[in-house]
């Protein structure tokens, strides 16, 4: 079982316009703030955050109860001038717990607080993945180029595994992480040969499991470099 919670920024947009028409670089610094505490506090529990837009996060949360997450969110309140809601999802698959987070949502109309309760908790499956070569494809093009495949990819990636009922999210640079149902890590093959034949691109994949995000991403990312080593190793034996 997967335990999701949304993080939203409650009547985040209205809050915004009262900064003034002089405000997107406040925001901006708001933002980047906003996610490097909770980040913080999230993975000191063996939590992990995810950006799903800049004013509403996703974290994996097994292993996390209601009152932690209380908790987190007066200690959140006293810092940023913004009403803070989480919603607590679970289910056999990470879009499963993202659906029961759309049923929470739809049953309440509060500004604040945590809805939502704990499920039963279970092993997390995470892949870490990013594209080989962009060094090398970054002397041939621009960085806004660069930015612009990388992010066709990320599409194609989302969108492949969302149909498997897993989750990714991307990182920065050319790094993205998904969450996977435990049936979908079989999959991984054909998503690295959809990439490879709609982009000419080499897709590496890190495998990881464990009890609590913390652990998976880990694993995965533990996974990733030696894939990423036995790479560098055969391009100066080559």
């Amino acid at each position: 079982m997967i335990q999701l919670t949304l993080i939203r920024l409650n009547q985040y947009g209205k809050w915004t316009h009262t900064l003034g028409e002089n405000r997107e670089h406040m925001l901006q610094v708001y933002q980047a703030e906003f996610y490097k505490i909770i980040q913080k506090k999230f993975s000191s529990l063996g939590g992990i955050v995810f950006q799903n837009r800049q004013d509403e996060l996703f974290a994996i949360t097994n292993g996390i109860g209601v009152h932690t997450h209380q908790k987190i969110i007066a200690e959140l309140e006293l810092l940023f001038p913004f009403d803070i809601l989480m919603f607590i999802g679970y289910g056999t698959t990470p879009f499963t717990a993202n659906r029961a987070i759309l049923n929470l949502i739809q049953s309440t109309a509060a500004k604040k607080g945590v809805f939502g309760n704990p499920g039963t908790q279970g092993q997390i499956y995470i892949i870490h993945s990013d594209i080989q070569g962009i060094t090398k494809i970054s002397n041939d093009i621009s960085p806004y180029e660069v930015s612009n495949l990388v992010h066709k990819v990320y599409r194609l990636v989302s969108e492949f595994f969302m149909d498997k009922n897993s989750l990714t999210f991307f990182m920065g640079g050319d790094n993205f992480i998904t969450v996977l149902g435990a049936d979908a890590e079989n999959s991984v093959p054909d998503l690295t040969h959809m990439i490879k034949e709609e982009m000419g691109l080499t897709l590496n994949c890190g495998m990881g499991t464990g009890i609590s995000a913390l652990e998976a991403v880990t694993m995965a990312t533990t996974s990733l470099d030696a894939i990423r080593a036995l790479r560098d190793v055969q391009l100066v034996s080559a």
